[in-house]
Formats: structure tokens, C-alpha cells, sequence
């Protein structure tokens, strides 16, 4: 068995997708939408949505990152460990402009500004809660120090 030991997951759980011919590993969790993605944009247009990459090792994740950064100290890539590639969760798209949609209405997301080729699903609802939380956290602290100070005149 191989296991990711930074993502906790067993790489033989990935999936085989196939799309116009090429093919990649994803996690189940996006293989069912990807291809539901992928038969409506062909459907509707007659082309499929072309996937530069998914799923990458954390190796070849660390290798990526090593290029890309020497290339480049603010190139949009994710430290090893911290990618959902890695995780087979994420695609990189080459004709994004057309697939977006039909990506969106199958829940990928992408917000980034510098990264569009880039979709996931979880990635970024994972960020937002987690962002929402600290935010939570502090606000509900100043709530009780202003609550002390107001009812206690002090700390």
C-alpha cells in the first residue's frame, strides 16, 4: 500500500479518468462531477475540457515547486504537502474559459485571480471556514474584554 503520509490518504484509491483520449488520476471525490463536467461541455459545445494536469506526487509536487520557484520567488505554486493535487482533488485547465461553467455547476472552484487554470473542489471552502473561524475566535474575544471592561471596569 502507499499511503501520502501528508495527506493521509492511500494513492490506490485514485481513479482513472478518461478524457478525450488522455488520462489522468483523480480522487473519487471529483471523478463523478469531472466527468458530468466534461459530458455537458461536450454536449453543448463538442469539445472536452483539457486537463494539463490532477493528481501529482508529493515528489513531483516538491519538484514542481523547486522549478517553478527558482524560476520565479513568487510563482503561484503550492509548497509540497499543501497542494489538492496532491490529494487528486484539483485540475489544472487548459481551455478554462470555456470549461468554467460547466465546471462551477459541478461544484470546482477557483477564486484565484493569478491561478485561473486551477479548479478544486474543497480546497477553497476548506480556506473560507477556516478563515471565518479565526475571524469568529477574535471577534467573540474583544466581545469579552469590551463585555469585562463595560461591566467589571477592568480586565
Amino acid at each position: 500500500m502507499s499511503i501520502n503520509r501528508l495527506n493521509m490518504f492511500d494513492e490506490k484509491t485514485l481513479k482513472t479518468i478518461t478524457i478525450n483520449g488522455k488520462s489522468f488520476l483523480v480522487s473519487p471525490f471529483i471523478y463523478d462531477s469531472l466527468k458530468r463536467a466534461d459530458d455537458a461541455m461536450f454536449s453543448m459545445t463538442g469539445r472536452h475540457i483539457e486537463i494539463n494536469s490532477a493528481y501529482r506526487s508529493t515528489a513531483k509536487q516538491a519538484e514542481l515547486y523547486k522549478t517553478l520557484k527558482a524560476k520565479n520567488p513568487n510563482a503561484k505554486v503550492s509548497p509540497p504537502g499543501k497542494s489538492f493535487h496532491e490529494r487528486g482533488q484539483a485540475i489544472d485547465v487548459q481551455n478554462w474559459q470555456d470549461a468554467q461553467k460547466y465546471l462551477n455547476a459541478e461544484g470546482f472552484q477557483n477564486p484565484l485571480t493569478d491561478d485561473k487554470i486551477h479548479f478544486s473542489k474543497g480546497e477553497f471552502i476548506a480556506k473560507e471556514t477556516t478563515t471565518r473561524a479565526v475571524a469568529l475566535i477574535i471577534t467573540a474575544g474583544l466581545c469579552f474584554i469590551l463585555y469585562r471592561i463595560l461591566t467589571k471596569g477592568g480586565l
